[in-house]
């Protein structure tokens, strides 16, 4: 059958070649039903978007009349796609408007679109940005005085915050890093202004600054314990001064002086705190009601402290981006498009500007020029959300360190003593009441250790194979735990050799014994890492001997159907490679076992090349990766005898410093020479602990609250862990305590749910044997009460989330089933791997299929093409190869059965089906009315095969686009039931107990409602991703058809199209990135969406893109031919 073509196609009518792309797409996504052609909207038919205006393309007309494409970031108050934790989004600036009027607008940073907010005769001015830049607060005369108001992104909602009168005002509005409070400047009650604090919704108002001065222009700290302010209480004069929240700890910052020379007081003022928190800028020189001309005003920059002042470039009114890279100030442009010193106007071509500089004094440019004032600039900041917890996909074990023949007074291992293991598993066994877990989701088990280099091969093998042994016995797991270096008393045959030990200079100068503050006799020396000799002895014993004999032990427990009883090996004990430098010139310990105050690694350092005449660039970065590579040595020995990736762990420990600037002052003052962070943290960093050939490992004993209120030790973890895909890993060692504290600062229950609901696949609880009575915070710890309920809560389940059933190791990601058009015009299936080879064609007529989507375990395609019978539309099923196509729902007229998705077991699919009626054709004909609620579709289940069809949704409204939870419990959907608008709902398999998860909402701005389609459920269940915006027909008819350049409003309703991930239970929702049609990598860490030009200095090809969970490193994976990609779909590779 060939290929039908329209009557009336959509016509090209740009003058420009450029457009061609975009309205061949357009062409490209309407089908043929009956005689008319139908758009083909989000979730309905062949579910494409405009092709070239996926990812928020649109188009701009030139001065010259030519049409270039642009991104949708810049229009209509939407922010562009975010890359990182933190972007830089619209700037909101106060500026004249047509009518000479002081208002805000929202400019795209390159100055080339602008959204006007306000629009009224009153003066606005002083915008601020919310922390999640969602709000801006800002300055009005609208109600009389200066008061304080907020509205949304989009200029709606606007709410007035204050309430004075009597020539009382309030202006200079500066939200808190929460969002919580907003500080400003008041004469209320006063003839000066004074800084007051209010909740962000006007309430709660207090003054914080008293006195005769004027108090203007607050700035916070990013971590919320500080403001700076401008103030001339000190002699008359404004400088900028800084306090405590709350007022107190006034002091100044800056002195303002008298120049002789230009007669003129030189003041500071307008001070902006730098995201970091480590600098301020503001501006210095003379106030503008001296009128003379070409009077200093400067932008300048200091630390938080007040030092280290500098001048950055001629301006004024500074305020940072997001990022922290950039400061934008007020500024005359020149002619040449460049910042002067001077008055505006002095000069022919000269215009107020938007300025911008890097905070060392470079790059110093213009962003934009102004339409002639400059009343306040705020920066948005974009996507500030932290990455999403992500629970554990695998069983998750609980266990207990076992220190039963740890090192003795002498530093000596001691024999293992099986009985004592068993009796110390029984006492935990009773102590949880007996609950083992069920085996699937939770299980306990004890961590024996450490293995060290002191036991012989023999020792070494009895301890393993007796751990596995009282594994099986008593039914609950067994991990083993491998010192990497510490123990090795007994080999002098290898310390005693200088070529395998650290030395202190590049003269081989051997540091005689090791030491750990906890160990009260001199160990070994620090072993050489990479000396041949001891890599080659280590290989030997981590595959030979441990590894050998861990797999014989693995292999016995799958002989007796318990595999899953092996939580895995832990390859090091807080892997470090100290510098005795830090051990400080008071230390007791280290006095007296006469440990010299000197920094190692000279040894490893030699090994690698370098020496006294040609030494590192940067000692701690080559001693950082010495100790990296040790241990993926180890890890990568224990896999070559093997043992999965998966279940091999690292275990590094390292201090997490709250304010790291301070802490290095302090010991650089103690110590006297310049410290590191690095070596402070013994070179092992936490990305130590991040391998190619493991999963990572940490200490995870409480280091205290941060500034966002989360353990510190847990969110350097989890934040270092976000910069490598969020992968599975252990806390090696812990107990909620804080080393030298009585106790911890969080419940053991959110000790706990903080590892075990953010991926934590292994966490391993230190000092069980140690007397609850022995005065040892961990002992205490570990076995008081509260520790014995979270124990019992987690074995049950309660604790947190389930998660799914074990995968039975990691997935992998496989084919990409895609489809776009071939070489004749004609939408096929084809599978492509993720870097965009290996592609293959699986189909080949020409009814258009689209909408793959793969079977659980990757074997089959379900597909919809089109009936050969007029108006309908059919599901079929495929083998991976192509081969043996099937229909597995009716060739009938007017029938359409869309969008199949499989259930997990494989055995079910759900779709959406309707018919399309000859008077419901007609009515959407014109593209201006949503298909899928003019047709009243329904979701159904069928067998795979395509026997036993059920409706299970009913009612006057439609429901479509079905994504089964990996459970296979629940369902999500589309559905405009309850009020006519689309939104998300998950119902129960049968399509019993629908539940709302998303709530539409109307543009005013646009004059549309922006619902919510497309839900696809994360692989690990955790999640589902969805489609929100204002549906493309309500874009204009020449846009729809494609023979006219957008309208203002369509470029408006273009920039709402983004993806969106929520929680699954409809919490926690957040926008990931710009586009449509979702769709999930089997391993739950990437999103699918399409890609397509975009203006910028790296353009989008057309194709399939991906953006990481937390929406940053959006990128193209593969470009295809074409007008765009008909939906897609990630195969599972392994399991």
């Amino acid at each position: 059958m060939s290929e039908p073509q329209p009557e009336n196609p959509p016509k090209q009518k740009s003058p420009d070649a450029k457009v061609n792309g975009v309205l061949n797409g357009l062409r490209q996504n309407y089908m043929l039903v009956g005689n008319i052609y139908i758009k083909t909207w989000h979730g309905f038919l062949v579910l494409g978007l405009v092709a070239g205006l996926v990812a928020g393309v649109f188009l701009i007309a030139n001065r010259d009349g030519k049409v270039e494409p642009s991104d949708a970031s810049s229009a209509g108050g939407i922010s562009g796609i975010a890359e990182g934790n933190i972007q830089n989004g619209l700037i909101a600036i106060a500026d004249n408007d047509d009518q000479g009027r002081v208002q805000i607008f929202a400019v795209s940073q390159d100055g080339t679109t602008w959204t006007q907010l306000t629009d009224d005769d009153n003066h606005n001015w002083m915008p601020a940005w919310s922390p999640d830049g969602k709000k801006i607060a800002y300055v009005s005369r609208k109600s009389g005085g200066m008061q304080i108001w907020t509205m949304d992104a989009n200029g709606n909602n606007k709410k007035q915050l204050t309430e004075m009168s009597n020539g009382v005002g309030a202006l200079a509005p500066a939200w808190s890093p929460d969002g919580k409070k907003i500080a400003h400047a008041s004469n209320v009650g006063t003839q000066s202004l004074k800084i007051w604090v209010m909740n962000s919704d006007g309430s709660n108002r207090i003054q914080l600054t008293t006195g005769n001065s004027d108090d203007n222009i607050p700035t916070w700290s990013p971590d919320g314990a500080k403001i700076a302010f401008t103030s001339n209480r000190d002699g008359g004069r404004y400088q900028i001064w800084v306090m405590n929240t709350d007022g107190g700890g006034l002091r100044a910052l800056t002195e303002a002086y008298y120049d002789n020379a230009l007669k003129a007081d030189i003041e500071q003022k307008v001070p902006s705190w730098s995201p970091d928190g480590k600098y301020i800028s503001y501006w210095a020189g003379v106030e503008a009601t001296d009128s003379r001309p070409n009077l200093p005003r400067d932008v300048w920059i200091m630390n938080s402290d007040g030092s280290n002042q500098k001048k950055l470039d001629a301006g004024d009114d500074p305020a940072w981006s997001p990022d922290g890279k950039t400061i934008i100030h007020s500024g005359c442009a020149d002619a040449s498009g460049n910042i002067a010193s001077r008055d505006c106007g002095a000069k022919p071509g000269d215009a107020i500007a938007v300025g911008a500089v890097s905070p060392d004094g470079s790059n110093k440019r213009v962003l934009f020029r102004t339409k002639g004032n400059f009343e306040g600039a705020s920066w948005q900041p974009v996507n500030v959300v932290s990455p999403p917890p992500t629970p554990s996909d695998e069983t998750q074990y609980l266990l207990f360190q076992l220190f039963t023949y740890g090192p003795n007074a002498e530093g000596m291992i001691q024999p293992f003593d099986a009985g004592l293991v068993k009796k110390t598993v029984d006492e935990i066994l009773t102590a949880v009441g007996n609950n083992r877990g069920d085996g699937v989701h939770q299980q306990i088990g004890f961590a024996v250790g450490p293995l060290a280099l002191d036991h012989t091969d023999e020792e070494l093998r009895t301890v393993i194979r007796k751990s596995f042994n009282i594994a099986l016995q008593k039914n609950v797991a067994v991990a083993i735990h491998i010192d990497d270096s510490m123990f090795w008393m007994r080999r002098k045959d290898l310390w005693g050799d200088p070529n395998n030990v650290e030395w202190s200079d590049w003269k081989k100068t051997v540091v005689p014994h090791r030491f750990v503050g906890w160990i009260p006799v001199p160990l070994a020396p620090q072993m050489c890492y990479n000396s041949p000799a001891i890599r080659a002895e280590v290989g030997r014993i981590a595959k030979d001997v441990i590894g050998d004999e861990i797999t014989k032990g693995v292999a016995m427990l799958k002989t007796n159907g318990k595999e899953h009883l092996f939580a895995g090996v832990i390859a090091g004990w807080e892997t470090h490679l100290a510098d005795y430098r830090y051990l400080g010139p008071e230390n007791p310990d280290a006095d007296r076992l006469n440990i010299p105050r000197v920094q190692q690694g000279y040894c490893a350092l030699s090994n690698l090349g370098y020496n006294a005449a040609n030494p590192p660039a940067d000692m701690d970065a080559a001693l950082n990766q010495v100790v990296k590579n040790w241990a993926k040595f180890w890890a990568q020995q224990l896999s070559l005898a093997g043992i999965s990736k998966e279940r091999i762990y690292t275990h590094i420990a390292f201090p997490v410093f709250e304010n790291p600037d301070s802490i290095l002052d302090t010991f650089t003052r103690d110590l006297g020479f310049k410290a590191t962070l690095s070596a402070i943290g013994n070179h092992a960093p936490f990305s130590s602990a991040f391998s190619i050939a493991s999963r990572p490992g940490f200490s995870t004993y409480p280091g205290g609250f941060n500034k966002n209120g989360q353990d510190a030790v847990l969110s350097a973890i989890l934040a270092e862990r976000a910069k490598k895909g969020n992968p599975h890993w252990a806390s090696s060692e812990g107990t909620n305590t804080e080393p030298g504290k009585p106790q911890s600062n969080i419940s053991w229950n959110d000790y706990l749910k903080g590892m075990f609901n953010n991926g934590a696949t292994l966490v391993n609880i230190f000092a069980w044997q140690e007397p609850a009575d022995s005065g040892s915070p961990y002992g205490k710890a570990t076995k008081s009460k509260e520790a014995i309920k979270a124990y019992k809560k987690f074995l049950r389940g309660d604790l947190s989330v389930t998660p799914p059933p074990p995968i039975g190791g990691a997935v992998t990601n496989g084919l990409i089933a895609v489809s776009y058009q071939d070489a004749k015009g004609h939408f096929q299936i084809f599978t492509v791997s993720s870097d965009g080879s290996n592609r293959k064609q699986l189909t080949n007529d020409g009814n258009g299929n689209v909408a793959p989507k793969w079977s659980p375990d990757g074997k089959k395609i379900a597909y919809m093409t089109q009936s050969e019978v007029q108006n309908g539309i059919v599901i079929y099923v495929m083998n991976a190869d192509g081969s043996n196509t099937k229909a597995i729902t009716e060739k009938r007229s007017s029938v359409m059965s869309l969008l199949p998705d499989w259930s997990p077991d494989g055995q079910r699919i759900a779709y959406t089906a309707g018919t399309m009626t000859p008077e419901i054709a007609e009515r959407i004909a014109p593209g201006d009315k949503d298909p899928m609620a003019e047709l009243n579709v329904k979701i159904w289940v069928m067998n795979a095969d395509g026997s036993n069809k059920k409706q299970i949704t009913f009612g006057d409204h439609s429901d479509a686009v079905p994504s089964w939870s990996p459970d296979g419990k629940k369902i999500a959907f589309a559905s405009d039931r309850d009020g006519g608008k689309f939104r998300i709902w998950v119902m129960d398999s049968d399509g019993k107990n629908p539940v709302v998860l998303t709530e539409s909402s109307y543009d005013n701005s646009i004059g549309a409602p922006v619902e919510q389609k497309v839900p696809a459920w994360s692989p690990d269940g955790n999640y589902i991703a969805y489609w929100n915006g204002v549906e493309m027909f309500e874009l204009s008819e020449g846009m729809r058809r494609g023979t006219s350049q957008p309208t203002t409003r369509d470029r408006a309703i273009i920039a709402t199209w983004h993806i969106w991930v929520m929680n699954a239970d409809g919490t926690n929702k957040r926008m990931l990135t710009q586009g449509d049609e979702p769709a999930w990598s089997p391993d739950s860490t990437m999103v699918l969406h399409p890609t397509a030009p975009t203006y910028g200095k790296t353009p989008e090809p057309m194709g399939v893109g991906a953006t990481n969970l937390d929406g940053t490193n959006r990128r193209v994976l593969f470009t295809i031919p074409g007008g765009g990609s008909q939906r897609y779909s990630w195969q599972i590779g392994s399991r």
